[in-house]
């Protein structure tokens, strides 16, 4: 499997809604984190700490890779003009050939995972991820504040 693979498993795993920049770098780095298979891939995501926690500048290349290949789509959200990554409707069909690749419980935690992370607010999300992975906080601008 190629690492863009798991952004296609990622966005098709959202059902076709749009993942942020933020969700999706934190839905990889938390994959690579947790899920057995992906521990065990020799070329996934290596992750740095960055402005808002765990950032790997290749996702957004590949990401744009994908796009001109046809399995997502990139848009401005209207909300905030940032960048917003779903899966197109063969981004979707390619994913569920991928993720029948997976060991199923691996499946099952991806699924879970994006679920969670989709989830949570800006602000719960990465408290969450420095909750669980501190050494990522040590670049980070973002000023938590009360829930």
């Amino acid at each position: 499997m190629e690492r863009s693979d798991w952004i296609i498993i990622v966005t098709g795993q959202a059902g076709g809604a749009p993942l942020t920049p933020v969700q999706l770098q934190k839905s990889l780095f938390v994959i690579r984190e947790l899920v057995p298979s992906v521990q065990e891939a020799q070329d996934f995501y290596a992750f740095e700490p960055y402005n808002y926690g765990p950032f790997c500048a290749d996702i957004y290349r590949d990401a744009e890779d994908l796009q001109s290949r046809g399995y997502i789509a990139i848009t401005l959200s209207s909300a905030g003009g940032w960048r917003e990554y779903s899966a197109t409707a063969e981004g979707q069909s390619r994913a569920r050939e991928l993720q029948a690749e997976l060991p199923k419980e691996d499946g099952a935690y991806i699924e879970e995972i994006v679920r969670w992370i989709r989830g949570l607010s800006f602000p719960q999300l990465l408290r969450a991820i420095y909750q669980n992975w501190p050494d990522y906080k040590a670049n980070s601008i973002f000023v938590a504040q009360a829930p």
